[in-house]
């Protein structure tokens, strides 16, 4: 066994070195192809993961719980392309809005698809109405776009009265039935809960999306408004539309202890073919500590400057020791 392993280390170490070649260390004798189908994944038996998380004063119920937020607010599983487009009737008879309407153009743009028979939307409302009178509120408008169930040519009155008994203040426009959304509104993907609210920014990119309504709501959509305020001018193209260097990871950053998480691995990529999983957190770099670092300078350490291969040291939930992986960096086309 301790023949194997020495065995195992040595080959590890050497097509670490190769891979590495591919960047600006010489010729190496492995191609790229048959580099990129050798991932070595190795326990780190010194090291333990708990007290990772332990020393950061964070749990593993913390990042479950942060994975799952991150990806319940992630534009890329809500709407295709990140954008979000409509053209409704406002419910007070002035005529069709769209968000490419003059007066909404370089907005940040809050739109709420709720009901009026919708209990959670109940609840939301003043939050809507709390942040359309705010003094921002030149450069930002609120829309509430109602969808209702029963017979179509009842709704404009009944969403008429739910406006003033619920003391709506922000323009309400009629999405049309429940049963039409994904009809009404083809940008949309996995729609199974009210409200939905999305933050559009100036440059028309959805920039944030939330199910529900949670504790934090009120100051989760005045952090999104500021973060969306600042993507202004052209939008920079989908990521279906450009390629990137790198292993196939999202990465996040969870306070207090600035720990850096796995929040997706994309298909069919060098991540994915490893085995590591959302969940995980990267516990080192190339030998680099990450923890507590700024989420740009860790994704860029591990997108790198070249095509070659990098060391990184994972924690993962149920495993008692970090696992250390060396994976081979290629050009991603991501969709």
């Amino acid at each position: 066994m301790r023949i194997f392993s020495a065995m195992l280390l040595a080959f590890v170490c050497s097509v670490t070195a190769c891979a590495g070649a591919l960047g600006d260390n010489g010729p190496s004798p492995f191609t790229r192809e048959q580099i990129e189908r050798l991932p070595f994944r190795i326990p780190s038996a010194a090291e333990d993961a708990q007290a990772v998380l332990a020393g950061a004063n964070t749990t593993w119920e913390d990042i479950r719980a942060y994975v799952e937020y991150q990806r319940d607010t992630a534009p890329r599983y809500h709407v295709r392309n990140e954008t979000f487009r409509f053209f409704v009737p406002a419910v007070d008879g002035s005529g069709y809005v769209s968000n490419g309407d003059v007066e909404l153009r370089d907005k940040t743009l809050v739109v709420a698809i709720l009901g009026s028979w919708s209990q959670r939307s109940i609840e939301f409302v003043p939050i809507l109405n709390d942040i359309a009178a705010r003094a921002f509120r030149d450069k930002v408008r609120v829309l509430g776009i109602a969808i209702e169930p029963g017979p179509p040519e009842s709704h404009m009155q009944l969403l008429q009265q739910f406006q003033a008994d619920r003391g709506v203040t922000f323009p309400l426009l009629y999405g049309g039935p429940v049963d039409d959304v994904e009809k009404t509104f083809p940008d949309l993907l996995n729609f199974t809960t009210l409200p939905k609210t999305f933050v559009i920014a100036p440059n028309g990119r959805v920039a944030w999306v939330e199910n529900g309504v949670r504790p934090d709501s009120a100051n989760s959509l005045a952090n999104a408004i500021g973060r969306a305020g600042e993507m202004t001018g052209v939008p920079e193209p989908h990521p279906s539309q450009r390629s990137k260097r790198g292993i196939g990871v999202l990465i996040g950053r969870v306070e207090p202890g600035g720990l850096m998480v796995i929040i997706e691995v994309l298909p069919q990529t060098p991540a994915e073919e490893v085995g590591l999983t959302a969940g995980d957190v990267i516990v080192e770099v190339d030998g680099t500590k990450v923890a507590g670092k700024e989420l740009g300078d860790v994704a860029s350490l591990i997108r790198g400057d070249t095509l070659r291969a990098i060391d990184l040291k994972v924690a993962r939930e149920g495993v008692a020791t970090l696992t250390a992986y060396t994976i081979v960096r290629r050009e991603l086309s991501l969709e």
